[in-house]
């Protein structure tokens, strides 16, 4: 089997880089990162699909940017939806699979509940549009061939994230103010992969939700973090969301009901608790 990665180079490519070769053996990997790989690029698109040839491709690439997605709703449009929209055509073209990976921005985030992947969509934010965009664009071109994973709350060696950041201030500056009244799963980007190989081994296609078990505040997920990190001294104060305004509008809820995931791979993703140790043990990224 031969998978082409896009976005090779940021936090989830490389959690697919270090986790495919052993959760699919004799899978043959091609790394494209950005400074080779323009998916906006119709025509670099399309030569690299036609002489990759992939079975599948899995794409990684996105601007994640969200605060700054308010002021350049352009430029995320363009990475979040007009790029994947032209890597689905070439898929189409090559006779590739396309795996796409998406967010809980997609949703307004205001109801009881984990979301179901047929839940209404009502994304509130410059950067959950321009997602859901882009799943539209990749479903339109590739009805019967794309898979959209949703996802939440990132963490993972090689880029920013909320686990060093909570760590690095906290040893700074001894306490913190956290946000307790929005609620989600943190993923590990590794775990993330993890499923993203069982969904390829089920032959998925459509919507997915993938993300660890159970669920937490910010002000919990900092917590935890902290006690593993061995910083108990470290004093955090709950605040709610009004108390640390921000220009993208957050969702209140970003659970993700995982029960599609679980009848395609026969189990859960692990406790969001095991994986943030997991992380947090490697000694990567200086925590």
């Amino acid at each position: 089997m031969k998978v082409l990665v896009s976005g090779a180079g940021g936090m989830l490519g490389s959690a697919i880089s270090a986790v495919f070769p052993s959760a699919l053996p004799g899978v043959s990997l091609t790394l494209a990162f950005k400074s080779v790989f323009d998916i906006t690029n119709i025509r670099s698109v399309s030569r690299i699909l036609l002489s990759v040839k992939p079975d599948i491709l899995v794409n990684c690439a996105a601007y994640t940017k969200v605060d700054k997605a308010e002021q350049e709703r352009e430029v995320a449009l363009m990475a979040n939806a007009v790029g994947p929209g032209i890597l689905a055509n070439a898929c189409r073209e090559s006779g590739s699979k396309m795996i796409h990976v998406s967010t809980d921005y997609v949703f307004k985030g205001t109801r009881d509940g984990a979301y179901k992947e047929d839940d209404t969509v009502n994304p509130q934010s410059a950067y959950g549009a321009t997602k859901l965009e882009g799943e539209k664009r990749v479903q339109a071109a590739l009805p019967h061939q794309a898979l959209i994973v949703r996802t939440s709350w990132l963490y993972g060696p090689g880029g920013p994230n909320f686990v060093k950041t909570i760590a690095t201030k906290g040893k700074e500056l001894g306490k913190l103010r956290v946000v307790d009244d929005q609620t989600g799963s943190p993923t590990f980007t590794r775990d993330l992969a993890r499923g993203i190989a069982r969904l390829i081994q089920a032959d998925a296609i459509g919507i997915v939700n993938v993300t660890n078990s159970g669920s937490c505040t910010w002000f919990e997920f900092a917590l935890e973090i902290l006690r593993t990190a061995g910083l108990d001294h470290v004093e955090v104060t709950p605040v709610p969301t009004s108390e640390y305004p921000l220009p993208a509008k957050r969702p209140k809820n970003s659970v993700l009901d995982s029960a599609k995931y679980i009848s395609l791979a026969g189990e859960p993703l692990r406790h969001w608790k095991v994986g943030l140790a997991d992380y947090m043990s490697a000694g990567t990224d200086g925590l």
